[in-house]
């Protein structure tokens, strides 16, 4: 008799048991494996299938060959002898590659009210929205790894559309890791929520806020930048001016005929330094 123990936690478990068991660390699964596998179960009933429904099934398993198997037999069931892309994306829930270049586009492109419809669009077509904010999650990541090291896309290569490869060109690596800390964010909001459209609906608002070109977020600092100078420029140009009245004021022969005034002035003097945080001895 063989009795497995399963735990998450290993860390606590007591000594005198490691000692007398063997340990196996159990890992998710290759989607390149998962992929393969399936392929061969459906050789081996004679279904024809489309590598890139496969894809997606095992994209949407995350890990896990046995809930690879079960999707896989729900898209048997919606299909006519073949498993398609689409029995593929209808079973999951996923969204296609040209949904997404549409979106992540209008975001681009500053666009809310056409994200909004998109979205709106995505939603009546049955897309559940957490599978949508990780559908969009995962499309973030492979735009920044095609940027950084395409070659790790190799899986995905022949699926890549070219709207895709032209926006991992005209996005910058900054507006992706924002995208991706707005849909992160959005994505925790929605987990307790019982209305996650809301959320969504204000993460796309979001996401349209960040499409800003490099070049026109470097301009925008750029005249920024130069404004805030000028203005110190003009304060210090300022202070230097009242700075030397004060100097010559303090400089003047007092008499003793007007102490009374000269005190006064003196006072008037100490409140306008003060107040410019500059510090005389007097």
């Amino acid at each position: 008799m063989i009795f497995i123990l399963a735990t998450t936690e290993p860390h606590k478990i007591p000594a005198t048991i490691i000692s007398r068991t063997q340990r196996f660390d159990f890992k998710r699964i290759a989607t390149s494996d998962i992929v393969e596998h399936l392929a061969y179960v459906l050789e081996k009933s004679n279904i024809e299938y489309s590598k890139e429904a496969l894809n997606v099934i095992a994209q949407a398993a995350e890990g896990g060959m046995r809930d690879g198997l079960s999707i896989l037999d729900q898209a048997i069931s919606f299909s006519n002898g073949t498993i398609t892309l689409e029995n593929a994306l209808e079973v999951t829930g996923s969204l296609t590659y040209d949904m997404m270049d549409r979106f992540i586009v209008a975001c681009k492109q500053e666009e809310p009210a056409t994200c909004l419809q998109l979205l709106d669009e995505m939603l009546t077509s049955g897309k559940e929205p957490r599978r949508l904010l990780e559908n969009l999650l995962v499309y973030c990541r492979d735009l920044l790894i095609y940027q950084k090291a395409p070659q790790l896309l190799a899986e995905k290569a022949q699926h890549l559309t070219e709207t895709f490869k032209q926006s991992a060109k005209e996005i910058s690596a900054e507006q992706i890791y924002a995208f991706i800390d707005v849909l992160n964010e959005a994505q925790n909001e929605i987990r307790f929520s019982t209305n996650p459209r809301i959320y969504l609906e204000v993460a796309v608002v979001k996401l349209a806020g960040k499409g800003l070109s490099e070049e026109t977020v470097t301009a925008n600092q750029t005249v920024a930048d130069s404004q805030e100078v000028t203005q110190l420029k003009e304060q210090i140009t300022e202070l230097q001016k009242e700075v030397t009245q004060l100097k010559e004021q303090i400089g003047q022969p007092q008499t003793q005929t007007q102490p009374a005034q000269n005190k006064e002035k003196k006072q008037q003097i100490r409140i306008i330094v003060y107040r410019k945080n500059v510090y005389f001895k007097f």
